[in-house]
């Protein structure tokens, strides 16, 4: 039998990755994923119920999309029986309150990043889903890019020696550029924060999972350049972890084109994610004979430069995959809500940096 899902809430991410993320392969529903969300459907799943607060959207995409059920309201998605798994796709200051209830329902749970709006609500969270023997994945996509997952692959391998920095960039139009009708990312009230939540928290949480060290200590600055909104626009971090790494961290949405890059130097070379399209990740090595000893994904090795070739899918198959296989295996999912809330106290730590004007060491308090 297949995992059976409920979504709450209906817009542009539900309509351009999870409903494709989770329709069967080869399907026209599979097909109508965002690029950057295409990672070609999903095996034993099957989406029963939407909710949104304006039900007419969901009663279209259920149509669109072959969903049998809809609901106004989504505490009636949470008693269907029926349902074995639930997806938060609302507005970030519901995440805490409708992962708390739909735990305590019994359902797996997947939540949009970011998880919370403090490090309390995660733990709350957290708990939650502990105390209910369920499962608790926050969606953070980009662990999952094919592309990501050789680099990691890289730099654990040694291939480019000890870390010493990292670079991180995310950047685009900002939510009118996604998601026009969306008006709640650049209200306080709802969204919270701004650029570094909605999409910097992406590339932490990416280079986090790279690192093999926590970051302990992060400063930001934050601005906003876009009337009509109470969040911030841009911000930049600099951090350090434990053993020593050095990073900085961009956050905008008032960049056009967009940018998606990161890079990691280390004592022995130098990698760089999302370098042109030709060339996803580019890795220059001084010393290009220590490749030979080092088990490397298959690539190109010429005169210091190292191209390796990219699988056209995740080896998890992708973030829907990854969690249908996570609740029909028994298995914790990756990122688990534990390791979402490390990222999310990240970028919380960032926004206390900029409002008091110092750098803030980790771990907060769990009253933060």
């Amino acid at each position: 039998m297949p995992v059976r899902i409920g979504i709450i809430g209906c817009g542009a991410i539900t309509r351009r990755a999870f409903l494709p993320g989770f329709a069967q392969p080869g399907t026209e529903e599979a097909k109508k994923a965002n690029p950057y969300y295409d990672h070609g459907g999903c095996k034993n799943a099957e989406v029963v119920a939407l909710s949104d607060v304006d039900v007419e959207k969901a009663k279209e995409l259920a149509a669109e999309f072959h969903v049998p059920k809809t609901y106004d309201d989504w505490h009636d998605l949470l008693a269907d029986s029926q349902i074995d798994a639930v997806c938060i796709n609302t507005p970030n200051h519901l995440h805490a309150e409708m992962t708390v209830a739909a735990a305590k329902a019994k359902k797996h749970v997947m939540v949009e990043k970011p998880m919370a709006g403090t490090v309390r609500e995660a733990d709350m969270m957290v708990d939650a889903a502990k105390k209910n023997g369920v499962f608790l994945m926050v969606d953070q996509t980009q662990r999952f890019w094919p592309m990501h997952e050789v680099a990691m692959d890289i730099v654990r391998s040694g291939l480019i020696g000890r870390v010493i920095s990292v670079r991180g960039k995310m950047a685009h139009g900002g939510p009118r550029f996604w998601s026009p009708a969306s008006t709640w990312f650049g209200r306080k009230q709802e969204g919270i924060h701004g650029a570094m939540f909605d999409i910097g928290i992406h590339k932490l949480d990416l280079i986090r999972y790279m690192l093999d060290s926590p970051i302990s200590e992060v400063a930001c600055f934050t601005t906003t350049f876009s009337e009509g909104i109470d969040v911030e626009d841009n911000a930049v971090a600099i951090f350090r972890t434990k053993n020593g790494v050095m990073g900085v961290l961009e956050a905008s949405w008032t960049c056009n084109p967009r940018e998606n890059t990161t890079y990691v130097y280390g004592e022995l070379g130098n990698l760089k994610l999302g370098h042109t399209k030709e060339e996803p990740i580019f890795v220059e090595i001084a010393v290009p004979d220590a490749a030979q000893n080092r088990d490397i994904p298959p690539g190109t090795l010429t005169a210091g430069k190292y191209v390796p070739v990219i699988p056209t899918r995740s080896k998890f198959g992708g973030p829907w995959q990854h969690f249908v296989d996570s609740v029909t295996s028994g298995t914790q999912p990756s990122p688990s809500g534990e390791e979402g809330r490390a990222s999310l106290e990240v970028i919380l730590a960032a926004f206390r940096s900029s409002s008091e004007g110092r750098a803030v060491s980790l771990p907060l308090s769990r009253k933060g």
